[in-house]
């Protein structure tokens, strides 16, 4: 990796087989662009992984990814409201959920047609808990995935959703008290 980044920031390129060009693009910009007050890198690595990620063949996976930009984003959004804090550098990624998130007062974000979980995410957003948060948000995203391999019992999305909850259920296996 340390090379790649030498190699990029001489200016050279370096082949997309190597590392993912939303990786290229981000070790490109660090070291071109200034940085600005409030701006955060990991802000702008995220919102190049999310668009690489959506940008998938597979419809699936690209919605996975799709559904957990629109999730976190809402969640922060919710949060940044709550703290009465500046909603619009906070949401990662150029979707039109996104700008809704950035521009709209509304209190649903004029996003109650648009996304059906939005009521979800509210009640989760008010649990004080965070533990019991996190659980709700994991049990969201377990739905998610039950709902949209429902049909698809042999194919590879059901490998990807498996594979996703496995995860889930490691992360939380080992957490301690």
């Amino acid at each position: 990796l340390a090379e790649y980044i030498s190699q990029l920031k001489d200016g050279d390129e370096v082949s997309d087989s190597v590392f993912p060009s939303y990786l290229s693009t981000f070790i490109s910009e660090y070291f071109s662009l200034p940085a600005e007050d409030g701006f955060l890198y990991e802000d702008r690595l995220a919102a190049l992984y999310y668009a690489y990620a959506m940008e998938c063949r597979n419809q699936f996976v690209s919605s996975w990814f799709g559904f957990n930009l629109t999730l976190n984003n809402i969640l922060v959004a919710l949060t940044a409201r709550k703290f009465k804090l500046d909603i619009a550098p906070l949401i990662v990624g150029d979707t039109e959920v996104c700008e809704a998130l950035r521009t709209s007062n509304a209190r649903d974000f004029g996003l109650g047609d648009t996304v059906d979980y939005l009521p979800d995410l509210q009640r989760i957003a008010e649990e004080p808990d965070l533990m019991a948060r996190e659980k709700k948000v994991d049990l969201l995203k377990w739905k998610w995935l039950d709902d949209n391999t429902f049909f698809k019992t042999f194919d590879i999305e059901s490998v990807f959703a498996y594979l996703l909850k496995l995860e889930m259920i490691e992360r939380w296996v080992t957490l301690d008290k």
